[in-house]
């Protein structure tokens, strides 16, 4: 039944995601051919004014892309399962706790899509000569130079890193969840309710993201802790592993909390 409800829910949303994430292809495209042609540096004004609004154009895609998906992962979750559609959606034969991980599935994609297609389109952009030799520099001895200097916990590092970067994204994504399904427990204003609870639930993490970075640094004081060897050690057995688990955590506990309410506190009224 979670396939189903992610296949549903990916046809909801493809209709408006799809076209705004090939816009950002497509004017990548079109200022890479302006560029090629010249026609930023033309002394054609008219060719120079459209050259300069494809440019624009380009930007604003960008950031429309993302505040779109934004949009549409709250727009989805409130009004798909806290509003009319919600007494549909839970006589389905599926537990609560389906829907919420089948909307955060697809969610995460559709944003990691936007960041995937977001970078293919600055480098269709940017790519030359000069940036794949650089590519290739970076790859064949920067790298392996790295790796030779960090060894296991160069590797270490890196793995962590991308699962904190991708962890980020689902910690984010719950987070308005859980700030969505709060402010429904409020029978007048419910969306200020979320937005209200989304601020109170930041400050909270940043209060503690706070406190952890100062008991680490206060723990670790010792001045050759940070020459070049020690460093990147405690970042990969101390540093990462605690941002890691600070996001794994409070995933856990939006997660737990909306699902709580789904099934104890739901509210559609």
């Amino acid at each position: 039944m979670l396939g189903k409800l992610m296949k549903y829910e990916f046809k909801a949303t493809s209709r408006m995601l799809l076209p705004i994430n090939g816009a950002m292809l497509l004017f990548a495209l079109i200022n890479r051919l302006f560029m090629e042609l010249n026609f930023f540096q033309t002394g054609n004004m008219a060719i120079s004014a459209l050259a300069t609004v494809m440019a624009v154009m380009y930007v604003m895609v960008i950031i429309a892309a993302f505040v779109i998906t934004l949009i549409v992962i709250i727009q989805r979750f409130y009004k798909n399962l806290l509003t009319d559609e919600g007494y549909l959606m839970f006589t389905l034969p599926v537990k609560a706790h389906s829907h919420i991980t089948s909307k955060g599935i697809v969610a995460f994609v559709w944003y990691l899509a936007s960041f995937v297609v977001c970078a293919l389109s600055i480098f269709i952009l940017v790519v030359d000569q000069n940036v794949i030799d650089g590519l290739s520099q970076f790859f064949t001895v920067e790298l392996p130079r790295y790796f030779q200097l960090a060894g296991g916990d160069g590797i270490a590092i890196l793995f962590e890193v991308l699962a904190l970067f991708l962890l980020s994204f689902v910690s984010g994504i719950l987070m308005i969840y859980c700030s969505i399904a709060l402010g429904s427990l409020f029978h007048n204003h419910k969306i200020l309710g979320a937005f209200g609870m989304y601020l109170a639930i930041n400050f909270v993490m940043q209060i503690i993201g706070t406190v952890g970075i100062l008991v680490v640094f206060a723990s670790s004081n010792d001045t050759a802790l940070w020459s070049t060897m020690d460093s990147i050690r405690l970042v990969s057995t101390v540093v990462l592993p605690l941002c890691i688990a600070y996001y794994a955590v409070f995933s856990v506990v939006f997660y737990w909390v909306t699902n709580f309410i789904f099934k104890k506190k739901l509210n559609l009224e």
